[in-house]
């Protein structure tokens, strides 16, 4: 379990809170990511940033819950809302919960999406946490009151 607060100002808005990742041996995290994003779909949605599926690929988006099953097979359902930043420059909470295979992600203490991942070689239990601040636009992110729970 994470939590933590961040704020983000510029164009873009393009970061994320990297957990149960690991380094590769060019340096890059890849694993699960928390999305931080101005809004749409990435933000709050949980990424497979460049690990063990095709490149960075949107697992599940905000406003969804996502199971993938053993073979790989997703099935997606509304959760009937989403979730939002404040504006920019306005703290904002992000809540993530891993336990097992089930993901849950909180902007603001509104769930944002929920992943179920099954799928065979691909999901992760462990690793590290890590703190992305996208390449492109100029922008600032900060995080910060980081807690850090094994669940």
């Amino acid at each position: 379990e994470v939590k933590l607060r961040f704020r983000v100002k510029g164009n873009g808005c393009n970061s994320g809170v990297q957990f149960r990742s690991r380094i590769r041996p060019d340096g890059l995290a890849v694993g699960y990511q928390a999305d931080i994003y101005e809004s749409g779909s990435y933000l709050g949605g949980v990424c497979d940033e460049a690990h063990s599926r095709d490149g960075p690929e949107l697992l599940t988006a905000n406003g969804k819950k996502t199971v993938i099953d053993a073979s790989g097979k997703r099935t997606a359902t509304d959760l009937g809302f989403e979730a939002s930043m404040k504006p920019q420059g306005e703290w904002n909470d992000y809540h993530i919960s891993a336990k097992g295979q089930h993901i849950i992600l909180r902007i603001n203490g509104q769930v944002s999406s929920e992943l179920i991942d099954q799928e065979e070689g691909h999901y992760d239990l462990k690793g590290i946490l890590g703190l992305q601040l996208r390449s492109g636009e100029p922008m600032t992110v900060q995080f910060k009151d980081i807690f850090l729970k094994q669940l």
